[in-house]
């Protein structure tokens, strides 16, 4: 978002729109029944818990197809914030590195991180996150240390 600023000098009214979304997003109650999020899994008005909200297609417009990139700490509620949002920008898809990066390797985090090293995950992460810039219009909820890594 910070970057969309920059290029085209959007930060005021997307980040006021982000910040609405994420707080009401953030005090919606429980979701129950709600799954981890396939690869690439849309969020859009066809699906039945689409909440597309006017804030949220006037953010998705004001984003001009720029992805959303929510970093925190590990469960601070990145996946529940970008699950929502996503939902109420309607045109925006949700993906969530580690949920992705379980799928594409098979493995739980956990056993990575206990195998194979702290190292290794983040090579791993960083596969992902090339892969991710690629597409656009996504809603991503980071690993949490993904901004420990220092990449050009």
């Amino acid at each position: 978002l910070v970057q969309a600023a920059r290029d085209r000098e959007i930060m005021p009214k997307a980040l006021r729109l982000l910040v609405g979304l994420a707080a009401a997003s953030a005090f919606t109650g429980p979701r129950l029944g709600v799954q981890r999020p396939q690869l690439l899994q849309r969020s859009s008005a066809a699906e039945p818990e689409s909440r597309t909200t006017t804030g949220g297609r006037e953010l998705a417009e004001a984003l001009q197809n720029v992805n959303l990139y929510l970093i925190g700490m590990m469960g601070s509620g990145k996946t529940s914030v970008g699950e929502l949002v996503s939902r109420q920008l309607g045109s925006y898809t949700f993906l969530d590195t580690d949920a992705t990066l379980e799928a594409a390797t098979k493995r739980t985090v956990a056993d990575i991180f206990e195998k194979d090293g702290e190292a290794a995950f983040r090579e791993l992460e960083g596969s992902i996150m090339e892969q991710v810039a690629a597409y656009v219009r996504l809603v991503v909820a980071t690993g949490g240390g993904v901004v420990t890594r220092c990449v050009e």
